[in-house]
């Protein structure tokens, strides 16, 4: 209550008055009383935007009117599906003193009424007799949920497409519905067939294969051909052949061979399908023989050849000319009498035969001695062209002769005199009779061989012997041999040798000064019928070893060159031999050490035999005279700094000990390296290199080397073309693009990226290659880091020309959903498109989009897009 003002007059008895006001405030001091709804029990599908719809009423009473709520907030323990419970505060307050009361009403939500199958309108089923099927959900419909419910249903589809019902060329599209109920998890399934009979391939089935025979006076055949069989759930397709314009009937004549015919059934949207039937006209007609050749009769004596002269068959056929294929037959002895049956068989398609024989028969009179004329007696010498002479014949008929002779000697008057008896044996096979002389035919013939045959030789036996063993000798050897000797009955014979060492170079006798070796000497006796010759062996060795003196022994300093001591004891060696000498062989054997030692060399003399000799000379080393000093090693410097792609050989680095007091002593250098940590963060890799050095009769000396290997080089790529061009294989919408060839370089590589989602291997691999999307300026970034951390890129731009089957590419423009709100700058358009004849469908991707709505895209509508892909129909 505001505040009021009041006035107080006074007035005595005179009239007289005064007044003065004073200030009344009124405080309301009551607590208002609240007075809450009872709690309730609701279904969820009650709850709106938010919980105020469901707001209950509350009272409120107070001494003074001026109390009212103030407030009304919520304790919620809904669910995701508005299932729970929620405490509604309500506070009242009156205007005085700010007093204030509550009250709680609890309101418990439930499920009342969760989604079934009968609250589901599904989208009908869908068919056109068109070539295009548009299969947007606003067009196609979409599930409606009927009824009330806690929250709305969660509805999804699949489509799957079916390019062709084998059964009966129908083109169907399957869009499987699935409905959700959040609350309680039920799926709720449902198939929608959208279809257009006519936009799928029809099915057509041609009769089975035929074969039939040629007529008889022709090559071909008269041939009906069943119309095949068409299968088509739209309207019936057009039917062509490509034997002639009859369509799906065929009655014609065909030649002989095999014709396939292919029946194609094109329906009203311009999908064809094929058959073909293959038709097969045989010839089952035999040739015909118009005449043959008569059989003839001839003497023995008769040459039969050429056979052609007696005549062939004429023969034709129906189907062209036949194969004629001829044969001889020979049924005759070995004297020529007999039959020479001829066959002809004539083949059309090595089916059907027919045959011609003609025979051809030979008769002839008996051979007798009176048919032979046999050779004369012969005298003759050895200087003679002489001819001993040969039966003939006279009259030889049928037979079958043969020649032979056997000679024996009767006396012999020396060597090349001679009387032989030959004997002459004629046979006629054709009247050989076993155990009997039948055909047998002989005769003598004397012939006389004059003296002046070829002479007999005699030659000494092979020959060893031993060259002289003086020393600076000739290396030779007096070789005597016998002379060779000669026998002839009559007439002068000529010895003579082949030896360029004898004492005479003709003659019979060979004997002279021989070298060492094996020598051939070849005697040969001639006289005027001709030569006869032998050889002899002649073999002189040397079995004398040569001689060598070696030098004296010598003395060096443990720094002296003991190899140039040894070389000049080689340059000391002498030797001497009869024959030739061969080579000169050192061996060495040391015992050397810190304290001196002693070398001795063995020389070994070998001459042309392999005739040895041999002896030793020493090289005495005396000690050093100083102690080995260690302050005189100079090791390398430390530490060494070195760019990661030097070469760590101490030697290529010129980063060595070196040892200035190491003469007298074998003194060997070695190292081993050890990896450690890097010491500070600029240095890429570290390494200890210890270094020993042994030196004998003094110790073992160890120095640690610190290498700190940096790296300032990025790693480097090689290998392929920043810019790749690949065309597609045709009626593929992707390519292999092998890009293996790419290499890096760096000497302390790390890991190696790039980020292509169309690689095969992954990403974390140099390898990118993959099948890849028909389009242009697809891009790959490849990533190289070392483990020093330097990085390096390399950009591959590829492009995949399309080859026949669509493909999207960016545009200007916008994309925009059915709501007006502009997508991720994502712009389709496809090549290849004939909105008339062509269905083209192909893949696109649209980013940070609802997962469930329909898309504009260039005045074409697309379905829903599910996981962020999509297909296009147009």
């Amino acid at each position: 209550m505001l505040p009021q003002m009041i006035s107080i007059r006074v007035r005595d008895i005179s009239g007289n008055a005064n007044y003065c006001m004073v200030r009344v405030l009124v405080i309301d001091k009551s607590i208002p009383i609240v007075s809450c709804p009872a709690d309730f029990t609701l279904g969820c599908e009650a709850i709106g935007p938010n919980l105020s719809t469901v707001f209950p009423g509350a009272s409120v009473t107070s001494l003074c009117p001026n109390a009212h709520l103030t407030s009304l907030t919520f304790n919620s323990s809904l669910n995701a599906c508005n299932v729970g419970t929620v405490t509604f505060n309500f506070t009242a307050i009156n205007i005085s003193t700010n007093l204030s009361a509550t009250c709680s009403t609890r309101g418990t939500f439930i499920n009342r009424n969760p989604i079934t199958s009968g609250d589901i309108v599904w989208p009908p089923d869908f068919s056109t007799n068109g070539c295009t099927l548009d299969t947007t959900r606003a067009t196609r419909g979409i599930p409606s949920i009927n009824g009330l419910h806690c929250i709305p249903a969660g509805i999804n589809s699949t489509d799957i497409f079916r390019s062709t019902d084998l059964s009966n060329g129908c083109y169907i599209f399957i869009r499987r519905w699935t409905v959700i109920d959040p609350c309680t998890g039920t799926t709720f399934g449902h198939d929608q067939s959208i279809s257009a009979p006519n936009a799928g391939t029809p099915r057509i089935l041609a009769s089975n294969d035929i074969t039939v025979s040629t007529s008889i006076s022709t090559c071909t055949a008269l041939v009906v051909i069943p119309s095949p069989t068409i299968f088509n759930c739209g309207n019936s397709p057009t039917i062509t052949n490509s034997y002639n314009s009859q369509g799906a009937n065929i009655s014609a004549i065909f030649p002989l061979g095999s014709t396939t015919i292919t029946y194609t059934a094109r329906n009203a949207c311009g999908h064809t399908a094929t058959d073909a039937v293959v038709v097969t006209v045989r010839d089952n007609t035999r040739p015909f023989i118009l005449n043959c050749p008569a059989n003839v009769n001839l003497a023995c004596g008769a040459n039969i050849f050429p056979l052609s002269q007696y005549g062939a068959p004429i023969i034709t056929d129906n189907c062209g000319t036949p194969v004629v294929v001829s044969r001889v037959l020979y049924d005759t002895t070995q004297c020529g009498q007999g039959t020479v049956t001829r066959i002809w068989a004539a083949t059309d398609n090595g089916v059907d035969t027919v045959r011609c024989i003609q025979t051809i028969s030979r008769s002839g009179a008996i051979f007798s001695s009176a048919n032979i004329n046999w050779p004369a007696d012969a005298s003759f010498s050895c200087a003679q062209n002489i001819s001993f002479g040969v039966p003939t014949f006279s009259n030889v008929g049928c037979s079958r002769l043969s020649i032979n002779f056997a000679d024996v000697t009767l006396s012999s008057l020396g060597s090349g005199c001679l009387r032989i008896q030959r004997t002459w044996t004629v046979r006629d096979t054709c009247q050989l009779v076993t155990g009997t002389n039948n055909g047998i035919f002989t005769d003598i013939q004397i012939i006389e061989k004059s003296p002046s045959g070829v002479p007999t030789l005699t030659v000494p036996g092979n020959m060893i012997t031993i060259a002289s063993a003086t020393l600076g000798g000739n290396c030779t050897a007096l070789v005597t041999l016998n002379p060779a000797t000669s026998t002839n009955c009559g007439g002068s014979v000529t010895i003579t040798h082949n030896s360029p060492y004898a004492f005479n170079t003709t003659g019979a006798n060979a004997s002279g000064i021989y070298p060492v070796g094996v020598h051939s000497v070849t005697f040969t006796a001639t006289n005027a019928c001709g030569s006869n010759s032998s050889i002899v062996t002649v073999t002189v060795r040397d079995l004398t070893s040569p001689q060598i003196i070696c030098p004296l022994d010598l003395t060096i300093n443990c720094d002296g060159d003991l190899q140039s001591a040894i070389n000049t004891q080689i340059a000391q060696v002498s030797s001497i031999d009869n024959c030739t000498l061969q080579d000169l062989t050192v061996s060495q054997s040391s015992n050397i050490s810190c304290n001196g030692g002693r070398a001795i060399l063995t020389f070994s003399i070998r001459d042309q035999s392999n005739n040895t000799a041999s002896c030793q000379s020493s090289i005495f080393v005396l000690p050093p005279t100083t102690p080995f000093d260690p302050n005189s090693i100079i090791w390398p410097s430390t530490p060494l700094n070195i760019n990661c792609q030097e070469n760590y050989d101490p030697t290529t680095l010129g980063s060595v000990p070196t040892i200035p007091q190491s003469a007298c002593r074998d003194v060997s250098v070695s190292y081993q390296d050890v990896t450690i940590s890097p010491s500070n963060p600029s240095i890429c890799k570290e390494r200890i290199r210890t270094w020993r050095i042994s030196v004998p009769c003094s110790g073992d000396y160890t120095f640690a080397q610190d290498i700190q290997i940096r790296d300032n080089e990025v790693p480097v790529f090689s290998g392929m073309s920043s810019e790749i061009n690949i065309t597609a294989l045709p009626g593929a919408c992707t390519a292999f693009v092998d890009l293996s060839d790419l290499t890096v370089t760096d000497c302390n590589m790390v890991s190696i990226s790039h980020n292509s989602t169309w690689a095969t291997l992954g990403t974390n691999n140099i390898d990118a290659s993959g099948f890849y999307p028909v389009g242009g300026g697809l891009k790959v970034l490849y990533n190289a880091v070392d483990m020093c951390g330097n990085t390096a890129q390399f950009h591959l731009k590829l492009t995949v020309r399309n080859n026949g089957c669509p493909a999207f590419r960016t545009l200007g423009g916008v994309v925009r959903s059915d709501n007006g709100l502009l997508m991720d700058g994502v712009n389709i358009n496809v090549n290849n498109f004939d909105p008339v004849t062509t269905d083209v469908r192909g893949y696109f991707y649209l980013r940070n989009v609802p997962e469930f709505a329909d898309y504009q895209i260039s005045g074409h509508k697309t379905n829903n897009v599910l996981n962020g892909v999509s297909t296009l129909i147009y």
